[in-house]
């Protein structure tokens, strides 16, 4: 299961038969269903206490398989980068990824550091969301004095994953996640995530060590943007500055991040999350059987 219509606005009708109609059966409930599948404990306890259906957890993966396709270099090429430090945000461009903070984060960084830095938009707007939400940020860019590069347009037919590849360091000011893809590129590429810290990373994801970037766990609407403390903002950018200045420092996080992730977050693990399943089903089986 991801995404249960309870979750999420967008999945709610506001038509009284249909609502109890989703709430009656759906999830599907029936005797030869005999395991539910969750992506984080969120979900799992949300599903236990409407349904009482005790659900497995199996997190996103990520195949830890080296990719190759177009090198760092000629990738900068066709951004017309240079010596720039370079912030990535690798979502799509949708409302509750918070794209905004990561203006904010490059501006104060900016300030504090003199350095030259820019913000890369790797993935694309969706179609029927939020399609105004990008011109927004242009604008919001704009009086930042923070420059955006539209890389999702300006290259075309490139997986958007491969701009880790140029990346000093990803942002991920996402304020609600069902898991965190992102994060996982990010630590697959090696590149050290600045992240705000949403729910199901605090559950499920922080306590398995990775190092990162805080933007902190709380923030506030001002005029429909997302806004987090101002002195979060500024410890966060020192703290970049100085993984930025010790690259030693940088690369023990990040091959740290690695490390941990291949052993939580691959196919492997998945291969053992099934064994465990099948496992149980066949025992399940053997008793319905008798």
């Amino acid at each position: 299961h991801h995404d249960f219509w309870w979750e999420r606005a967008i999945f709610n009708s506001k038509i009284p038969f249909v609502k109890n109609l989703m709430n009656e059966i759906l999830p599907p409930r029936a005797p030869q269903i005999v395991s539910h599948i969750v992506i984080n404990s969120l979900a799992k306890h949300e599903l236990m206490r409407r349904k009482s259906i005790n659900a497995k957890i199996f997190g996103d993966l990520f195949d830890f398989e080296p990719l190759r396709a177009h090198t760092k270099e000629e990738l900068k090429q066709m951004l017309n980068l240079k010596d720039e430090i370079v912030f990535l945000q690798a979502t799509r461009i949708v409302r509750r990824k918070a794209i905004e903070v990561a203006i904010d984060f490059v501006h104060k960084f900016k300030e504090l550091s003199n350095k030259n830095a820019v913000l890369v938009l790797a993935n694309s707007p969706e179609k029927y969301i939020d399609s105004d939400y990008l011109a927004i940020l242009r604008e919001y860019a704009q009086k930042q004095k923070v420059k955006l590069i539209e890389a999702f347009s300006a290259v075309q037919d490139i997986n958007f994953m491969e701009f880790y590849k140029i990346a000093h360091f990803v942002l991920y000011p996402t304020i609600w996640e069902g898991f965190g893809n992102q994060l996982l590129e990010a630590i697959y590429y090696k590149v050290l995530p600045v992240l705000f810290e949403y729910e199901v990373f605090r559950k499920d994801l922080k306590s398995e060590g990775y190092e990162y970037i805080s933007l902190g766990s709380e923030y506030t609407l001002c005029n429909g943007l997302v806004k987090v403390p101002e002195h979060v903002l500024e410890n966060a950018a020192g703290e970049t500055l100085s993984y930025l200045n010790n690259r030693a420092k940088y690369e023990r996080a990040v091959e740290n991040n690695f490390k941990i992730a291949l052993r939580k977050h691959s196919p492997k693990a998945l291969e053992q999350h099934y064994a465990e399943l099948f496992s149980n089903l066949s025992q399940t089986s053997a008793i319905v059987s008798v």
